[in-house]
Order: C-alpha cells, then structure tokens, then sequence
C-alpha cells in the first residue's frame, strides 16, 4: 500500500564512514573515510562509482578517535580477500543521529498519510511502518533529509513519499 512504497524508495546499504564535530574525532573520521572509500574503490567492491562517497557523507562516527585509527591503520594494511576485521564500516558509525532521523521520518509520512484520510491512529501507523522500515538499523542521514521533511506536509495522496524522500537514509542491510 502507500506505507510499501515510501519505504521502498529508501536506499539500503551497508557502507558507512564518519563525520564528527570534535576536531580530533573529524580527521580521525575523515581518513578513515578515505582509506576505506580508496580501498573499495580498489578492490572494485562496488556496483556504483561514488557509491561510497556518498554513503559516507550521510554518517556520524562514534566518539572514539582511536577506534577509527586502528580501523584506518588495519584497512591500510587489509588486502582485497582479506578485509581488516571488526571494521566493518557499520561498526565506526554513531547511529543515534539516523535512527532519530528515521524515526521522525515515519512519523512525517503517518502524518501524511492521515492528511490523505487514512483513520489509523498515529502511534499504530507508526508501529506498522516500523515493521517495513527498521529504524533501529538506520546508520546514516543524507543531504536531501530536510528537503523531504519539508516536502511531505504537501506532498500528494497518490504518491506520498515525494522525489525528494528517495534514498534518504542509509539503513543496515541484513547480512
């Protein structure tokens, strides 16, 4: 139904790097974030070029510099059929910025869907969109995030997920 297709248009993925506000914790995080991206880009892991980049930018690291150093140090050392361990790149993002994000997402698209005339009660919507949207596996919140916020209030009831919602999170995919 309408719930189906704005989840849909979300784009799962499962690489992730870092952003920070301290100083120390940005560097740290930023060359992590160009290791990694350099080395899958080498070792032609992915389907899309920039695809790392761009999930990248959508990420917070977690507080701990030194996690991010080893992780850089171990990725720089890691060969193509032998990835660094415990470094998978989801395990270096803070994930409270997206799950936040995510959850006031699907509260935005039940709101949406409520303008549209549907009856269901506000908490039990949000409670089925969580079961085709997981946000507790959301990692990371793109560019286009404010954008789709700002854009579901007038969105249409045909299509209540607009253009601007697509790919807006970056969510764990199950491995």
């Amino acid at each position: 139904m309408l719930q189906r297709t704005w989840a849909r248009r979300l784009l799962l993925v499962t690489f992730v790097a870092c952003g920070g506000s301290d100083e120390a914790l940005g560097d740290a995080c930023d060359h992590y974030k160009r290791t990694f991206c350099e080395w899958v880009e080498s070792c032609n892991l992915l389907l899309q070029p920039g695809a790392c980049q761009e999930a990248a930018e959508s990420i917070a690291c977690r507080e701990d510099v030194s996690e991010a150093e080893r992780c850089t140090q171990a990725i720089e050392r890691a060969s193509c059929s032998n990835p660094p361990e415990r470094c998978n790149l989801a395990d270096i993002a803070d994930p409270a910025p997206a799950i936040a994000a995510c959850e006031a997402f699907v509260t935005e698209v039940c709101r949406a869907l409520a303008r549209c005339g549907s009856e269901q009660p506000l908490g039990e919507c949000e409670s089925d969109a969580m079961h085709s949207l997981d946000c507790t596996q959301a990692i990371g919140v793109k560019a286009g995030y404010d954008a789709c916020l700002a854009d579901l209030p007038q969105a249409s009831c045909d299509e209540i997920a607009p253009s601007s919602c697509e790919r807006v999170l970056t969510i764990r995919s199950e491995e």
